[in-house]
């Protein structure tokens, strides 16, 4: 089976705004000055040093000390030094630009955005010593200084592979012969609202004829400065299965469209996607992914089938729960009114001790599943003494 084609380009670094080089730049010839704000609110277009008599102290003084700069740097003559200044209005009255030394190569002599400061950047080079703004407010992305999960290569760190149990780092490969490769395409949100950014990327594995893609999400640890991998994965293609058609990073979840197969399925027709065609949007909750917009439930894979494999229950006074784990929140509005147990035996990932996934059955259909083509969502039920509730086929052995 060929990999899907995924309809949102890869990530452009060259659009990246945490991979911009922040260090000031040669502006050339041209020098500009601190903006100021008009008495209208306006902003008026950068331009060479204004020099008129609104404020002719600030402009003679630029001047001078550009000038002297520039005598004393700028070539590459033996024993010359390049000088890069900054300058902005600081809060006195008469506005006098206020200026103070750094060191060379110093992370404090960054261009400022004068959308958020006010200020510009003279530059006579980044290499030198110069001087730095005495900064009243420094962007956010000069706060965060410091690596992110963008920064990351993840095909250098272990995968575990929850279907299989296995953990491979992709540029590695196993004993098998098999090829891993990280998806070029990699979703960036905040989808555990720590501040920080998370990924969402796809392991694609090459087996012979056989091929399949995994989702999971990343999170990232800024204590650390660490990519750190969540447990259970988020959608997968496989031939003959489930078929991702697109993921999305959308208002700081992320969103999956995908065509999935009903489980018990026999009709082996493995040319056509399933017919249960969806978009659902996942967040994490203790770090397991779970459902959002609109729904509650797991985020994750979810097995469907034609035919229940259990009798409906009414959900009554159970506790359900869109993650399986301690002090997790009861599952929130729309609150199914029936449940049925989902036969795990093919997804062993999803057996927990204590847990058991669930469909949830509507007697109204909420509104996030109108258009879902008859997808039913997951959830989990706790049992505090690990005794299923009905006898079920793959557990009656074990119990």
């Amino acid at each position: 089976m060929s990999a899907p084609a995924h309809r949102r380009p890869p990530l452009d670094r060259a659009d990246d705004p945490r991979a911009a080089d922040t260090r000031p730049t040669d502006t050339g010839p041209e020098r500009t000055r601190p903006t100021s704000t008009g008495p209208d609110g306006s902003q008026p277009a950068a331009g060479p040093i204004d020099t008129s008599p609104a404020r002719p102290a600030a402009g003679a003084a630029l001047i001078a000390l550009l000038l002297a700069l520039t005598a004393c740097g700028g070539s590459d003559d033996e024993g010359t030094t390049e000088h890069e200044v900054h300058v902005e209005v600081d809060d006195a009255a008469d506005g006098t630009p206020e200026l103070a030394p750094v060191e060379s190569g110093s992370d404090d002599a960054v261009e400022v955005d004068a959308d958020q400061t006010g200020a510009e950047t003279l530059s006579d080079g980044a290499a030198g010593g110069g001087y730095g703004v005495v900064g009243e407010e420094v962007g956010e992305e000069a706060q965060e200084a410091g690596p992110t999960i963008r920064d990351v290569d993840l095909s250098t760190l272990p995968w575990r592979q929850a279907l299989t149990g296995e953990s491979v780092v992709p540029v590695e490969g196993d004993e098998y012969g098999r090829i891993y490769t990280v998806g070029e395409q990699i979703e960036f949100a905040d989808v555990d609202g720590d501040g920080h950014e998370d990924a969402l990327a796809v392991l694609e594995v090459v087996d012979g004829n056989a091929v399949e893609e995994t989702w999971y999400i990343w999170t990232w640890d800024p204590e650390a400065e660490a990519a750190v991998q969540v447990e259970s994965p988020v959608a997968r293609t496989a031939r003959c299965g489930d078929t991702v058609h697109e993921v999305a990073a959308v208002d700081g979840a992320f969103a999956v469209t995908e065509a999935l197969r009903y489980q018990d399925d026999t009709s082996g027709d493995c040319a056509t996607d399933g017919p249960i065609v969806h978009t659902r949007h996942v967040t994490l909750e203790s770090g397991w992914p779970v459902l959002t917009g609109g729904l509650s439930g797991e985020g994750g894979i979810c097995p469907q089938f034609q035919y229940a494999t259990d009798d409906m229950w009414p959900v009554g006074d159970v506790e359900l729960h869109a993650a399986p784990v301690d002090g997790s929140a009861p599952l929130g509005e729309p609150r199914p009114d029936w449940w049925l147990e989902v036969d795990v035996s093919r997804h062993e990932f999803l057996w927990r001790p204590n847990w058991i996934l669930v469909h949830q059955v509507y007697d109204a259909q909420p509104e996030a599943l109108a258009s879902s083509n008859g997808y039913r969502p997951c959830a989990w039920a706790y049992l505090a003494d690990d005794q299923r509730p009905l006898p079920h086929g793959p557990y009656v052995d074990d119990l």
